[in-house]
C-alpha cells in the first residue's frame, strides 16, 4: 500500500455528489452560467445531473475565458468509476490502484 493513500468512507460517491451538489449550490442561482446550464438553478439529485450541470457550469466559465469547451469521455469515465470503485472496496485513497496500475494504464 502507498505511504500516501488514505482510508475513505464507505459511501465516498455519496460524498463526492454532494460536495458537488454543495459547490453547485454554492455559486448562487443569481450566476449568469444557471440561466446557460439547464437544471443547475436547483440542487441536482443524482450523479448523472450533477456531472452534466458541473461540466456545463465549466464549459461556461472556459467559454468566458475564451477556451474551448471539455467533453464527456466515456472511456475515461469507465476507467474513473472502476478505480473509485476499487478505492471504495479496498479502503484506501491514491492515484495508482494498490495492485501499482497507473491513471495510463487503466485507460488503455
Amino acid at each position: 500500500m502507498n505511504s500516501l493513500s488514505v482510508t475513505l468512507p464507505r459511501r465516498p460517491l455519496t460524498l463526492l455528489v454532494g460536495l458537488v451538489a454543495l459547490f453547485v449550490a454554492m455559486l448562487g442561482p443569481a450566476s449568469s452560467a444557471f440561466a446557460a446550464c439547464a437544471g443547475t438553478a436547483s440542487v441536482p439529485t443524482t450523479a448523472s445531473a450533477a456531472q452534466g450541470a458541473t461540466l456545463c457550469l465549466v464549459n461556461d466559465e472556459r467559454r468566458s475565458r475564451g477556451l474551448s469547451p471539455l467533453r464527456s469521455n466515456g472511456v475515461l469515465a469507465t476507467a474513473a468509476e472502476r478505480h473509485a470503485r476499487d478505492m471504495a472496496a479496498k479502503h484506501y485513497f491514491a492515484h495508482n490502484s494498490q495492485d501499482g496500475r497507473s491513471f495510463l494504464d487503466r485507460i488503455k
